[in-house]
């Protein structure tokens, strides 16, 4: 890269966020030692005008070099670190711009290596000006693709399939966990019936208004924005990704990166027939990127096959087994465990309860409650069970395999038999003694290593997925690095 032969330093201008950083920490400061008048105003701006300081010199003394084979970062302020990311070891190289960004001009490229050690935190961060961010990354893409990628004309690059503001808000409202949104609206519904309750008072009015923006409201929004104006697109071998609305995302990298794809498809998302597309890709998460890799934010069913078949033909999978019949008793006798289990502990309750709760209800109020209780417990554990025994599937073609799950929420998961480290199956007795087991596939994924579950099958059945990784190894087969096409 002609622009980085000589070293280089992060844009001044980033100084000035810094600077703001260093402001806040002052008035904290200040704030926190308020009893000692005006002295806290002194201690507060002399810590300060201290953070400044170190700011600039740390910023004078980083910087960053490009060769014909790697990239260079180097640190020398207290301690020296030279950081070396040869071009052949890059993952992706992600572009971000965050509302100081945009303020600035400025724009801060990641570069992430194929690991998963660390992986939320990019091997290389450093930040431009707009355009030259803009010409690193072009360059990068040039040497890890050989695609002269212009980010100058991406605008002119169409999604595989469009995407509205309403997708946008669906997904911020369902493409989290069913129970993560019904404890929030649990935490919310609770917090103003104690309202109702107390008579209404101003504090504890403010502070269920607090919690529903906390639990409820900045979580919707902060996603809305987040996936905003959401693009996928493919040039040759290289996927290309972008959205954002305050703050700008955009990341590219080749299809032989994916390890596994998976279709969730939470509780309102089926209803809605609808669902969402997540990917593994190991060494595209990043710290500010605060969940795993989503190639797909939620739409109709079919834009998702759309998405799988225009971006990652090898992880098209349509066929899958259900559990044998005698999986069903295995399911069933779970459920009954459990409920077992929760009548146990509420006549417990009844029996060893503290004079407190005494105080609050009659002892038959508590037994009513134990009673309605354990059976709800006993309904939804059954439910599930049932559930659970008709939705999980099991599939293994040429080249990948699937497993499908999830009582409330269900995720289709495809994987490479390239990509698995390695696989074990577990039984408890009562599935043992039908010949049954589970099987557990770790592999890496964006964020450390992963483990998908598979439901109850024979054991042979199972086993067949690591005789095929092992037979795949001595025959040659096995290869890390292919695209599977």
């Amino acid at each position: 890269m002609q622009m980085l032969e000589e070293p280089v330093r992060n844009s001044p201008r980033i100084l000035v966020s810094q600077f703001l950083v260093a402001a806040f920490v002052a008035v904290v400061v200040a704030l926190t030692m308020a009893d000692n008048g005006t002295a806290a105003i002194g201690i507060g701006a002399a810590v300060g005008v201290l953070l400044a300081i170190y700011m600039v010199i740390a910023w004078s003394r980083t910087t960053l070099r490009a060769t014909d084979t790697e990239l260079i970062r180097e640190y020398n302020f207290l301690f020296n670190t030279r950081r070396v990311v040869p071009y052949n070891k890059i993952a992706s190289v992600n572009v971000i711009r965050t509302i100081f960004d945009r303020l600035l001009g400025t724009a801060t490229v990641q570069v992430n290596i194929n690991s998963a050690v660390n992986s939320n935190e990019p091997e290389i961060s450093f930040t431009f000006m707009k355009d030259v961010a803009d010409q690193v990354r072009n360059e990068m893409s040039f040497r890890m693709y050989g695609n002269a990628h212009d980010a100058q004309r991406e605008e002119i690059y169409e999604s595989i399939i469009p995407f509205t503001p309403k997708d946008s808000i669906l997904h911020g409202l369902f493409g989290t966990s069913t129970w993560a949104l019904l404890g929030s609206i649990l935490s919310v519904a609770f917090a103003f019936g104690m309202d109702y309750v107390t008579g209404g008072r101003l504090t504890d009015v403010m502070m269920s208004l607090l919690i529903l923006a906390v639990m409820f409201l900045i979580p919707l929004f902060s996603m809305v924005i987040k996936y905003y104006n959401f693009k996928v697109y493919r040039i040759k071998d290289t996927v290309y990704l972008s959205h954002g609305a305050l703050r700008l995302y955009r990341t590219s990298f080749k299809i032989n990166r994916i390890n596994a794809v998976r279709v969730k498809r939470t509780l309102i998302a089926r209803l809605l027939g609808k669902a969402s597309l997540e990917m593994e890709v190991v060494g595209l998460a990043s710290a500010d990127e605060d969940s795993r890799p989503v190639l797909c934010i939620m739409t109709d069913t079919d834009n998702i096959r759309k998405v799988i078949r225009e971006v990652a033909p090898m992880f098209e999978f349509e066929e899958g087994a259900l559990q044998p019949v005698e999986s069903r008793m295995v399911w069933m006798m779970k459920a009954v465990y459990v409920t077992a289990g929760f009548a146990i502990l509420a006549l417990a309750f009844l029996n060893w309860y503290p004079v407190e709760f005494n105080e609050l209800f009659a002892h038959e109020t508590y037994v009513r409650m134990a009673v309605i209780g354990t059976a709800v417990v006993a309904i939804l554990s059954f439910l599930g069970a049932y559930r659970g025994y008709k939705v999980d599937l099991l599939g293994m073609g040429e080249d990948v395999f699937m497993f499908r799950y999830g009582i409330v929420d269900r995720c289709t998961s495809v994987m490479q038999y390239d990509r698995v480290q390695f696989s074990e199956l577990y039984a408890w007795p009562m599935a043992a003694r039908r010949g049954l087991a589970r099987c557990q596939v770790r592999m890496l994924s964006s964020r450390g290593s992963s483990v998908t579950t598979s439901g109850y099958y024979p054991v042979e059945e199972l086993e067949r997925i690591q005789s095929e990784v092992m037979e795949r190894i001595r025959d040659g087969r096995y290869d890390y690095r292919k695209i599977t096409l």
